[in-house]
Formats: structure tokens, sequence, C-alpha cells
């Protein structure tokens, strides 16, 4: 394998996407209202996609990160772990919406700003997933844990590789009650 042009590959993709991601956030940020405006004039959706808006632009810049370095997994044959870690953050983005939208297990009910605070923070755990991988051993073991407090409501973990610390954290993730819905 030509692993020094795959090297230059990945790094003018990681540089572009990075560029994007924050040009995007810059865009969203600075001129939320113009950017709502061209899909509908509604004061209602207006002010809803104005503050979803807002909140969400600052998940661009994980999702850019996150999404060219799966890109590049998947061109030296490790599809698998970009998919798990999609899965993963799909999970954590689905559970998050319903703790964050409708105000479960005690956090208030957010609405839109909800739904938003959960793509950050799920793009955010991506990015995190993805760049442990990356630059740990590019070595990766996916289990499916179900917790046994919870009989039929665990959630399944992604654990990345044996030698990077994020099983440190595993007991946090499980532990959660994000985790356990």
């Amino acid at each position: 394998k030509d692993t020094a042009s795959i090297r230059k590959v990945v790094s003018i993709g990681t540089r572009l996407s990075i560029l994007v991601g924050i040009v995007m956030t810059l865009l969203v940020e600075l001129f939320p209202a113009q950017i709502i405006g061209i899909f509908s004039d509604s004061s209602g959706i207006m002010r809803e996609g104005v503050s979803y808006l807002t909140i969400v632009g600052f998940s661009y810049l994980f999702f850019s990160v996150a999404q060219i370095m799966i890109t590049s997994m998947r061109s030296v044959e490790s599809a698998r772990v970009g998919m798990y870690i999609s899965f993963m953050t799909l999970a954590v983005n689905v559970s998050l919406n319903y703790v964050l939208i409708f105000g479960k297990l005690g956090m208030p009910a957010m609405g839109v700003r909800g739904a938003a605070l959960a793509t950050v923070l799920s793009q955010a755990v991506s990015a995190v997933w993805v760049m442990l991988f990356f630059f740990g051993k590019h070595t990766a073991t996916v289990f499916l844990h179900i917790n046994p407090m919870l009989p039929g409501k665990g959630l399944a973990v992604l654990e990345i590789g044996p030698e990077i610390p994020v099983q440190e954290l595993y007991p946090i993730f499980v532990g959660s009650p994000l985790c356990h819905i």
C-alpha cells in the first residue's frame, strides 16, 4: 500500500473539511435569520429556526472532522469501524433528543433547542470516538453491552481499541442516566 500518498490525501481532505466546517459554522452563527429566511418567511418558523441553527452550527466542525476520518478509514478498508461509530452516534443523538426535547431524566424540556444541543453533543462524541480510533493503534473492538441493572433498556456501547484509555470512560457512559432510556 502507498501509505505516503494516503496520508497526503487524508491530510488535504482533513484541512479542507475543517475549513468548510469553520465557514459553515461562521455563516450560521453570523447570518441565521437570513439562512432560515431562504426557506420560510413565517415568524414562528424563523424564531425556532434561528434558535436551532445558532446552536447546531457548532456541530458542523465536529461533523466535518469525524466524516473525513471515517471516509479515510473506508479508503484503507476499515469501513466497519466507521459504520459502528456512525451507528453509535445515531443512538446517542436519538437518546439525547428524547431527553432534551421532552425534558426527561430530570432535564428541562428544551424543544427545538434540545434537538440542536443533542446534535452538537452527539457529533462531538462521534469526533472523539473517531480521533481515538484514528490516532490510536488502528484496532477496534466493538461489542454490545446490555446493562444488567436495566434489563432490555441498556445501551449498546462502542469500545475502541484495547490500548486506548477510552475504556476508562466506559463506566461513565454506561453508568450515565442518559444511557438508560
